[in-house]
C-alpha cells in the first residue's frame, strides 16, 4: 500500500508497461471484440437455421424448439465465453489508459511547480 506521498503517483516504467500492454494487446482486444459482435449475429442465423428443420406448427413452437435446441445452447456457452473475454479486456485497457491520464496529469503539475 502506497503512503500518502506516494499516493497516485504512476512511475515512467508503469507508463512504459502500460502502453506496452495497449500496443501488444491492440489486435487482441479487436479480435475478442469482433468474434462477440460475430457470435452475437450468428445467433440470429442459427436460431433460423434450426427452426426451419422444427417439426410443423406454430411459430412459438417452432421458435421454442430452436431455444432448446443443444446446438442453440452450446452456441450460448461460446457467446458468454467470448463476451467474458472481451470484457475483461476492455477493462484491462481502460486500466492502462487511466494509468497513462495518471501519468500525464503527474507530470503536467510537475511543470507547473517548475
Amino acid at each position: 500500500m502506497q503512503d500518502q506521498a506516494g499516493a497516485g503517483v504512476v512511475t515512467d516504467e508503469e507508463c512504459e508497461r502500460a502502453m506496452a500492454w495497449l500496443t501488444d494487446n491492440a489486435k487482441n482486444v479487436a479480435q475478442a471484440i469482433a468474434e462477440c459482435s460475430y457470435l452475437q449475429e450468428y445467433r440470429k442465423s442459427l436460431k433460423a437455421m434450426l427452426m426451419s428443420k422444427a417439426p410443423a406448427g406454430a411459430v412459438a413452437s417452432m421458435e421454442a424448439y430452436a431455444y432448446a435446441h443443444p446446438d442453440y445452447q452450446a452456441h450460448l456457452k461460446g457467446l458468454r465465453a467470448a463476451v467474458e473475454r472481451a470484457e475483461y479486456l476492455k477493462f484491462l485497457t481502460a486500466a492502462a489508459r487511466i494509468k497513462l491520464e495518471i501519468w500525464r496529469t503527474n507530470h503536467a503539475d510537475m511543470r507547473q511547480v517548475r
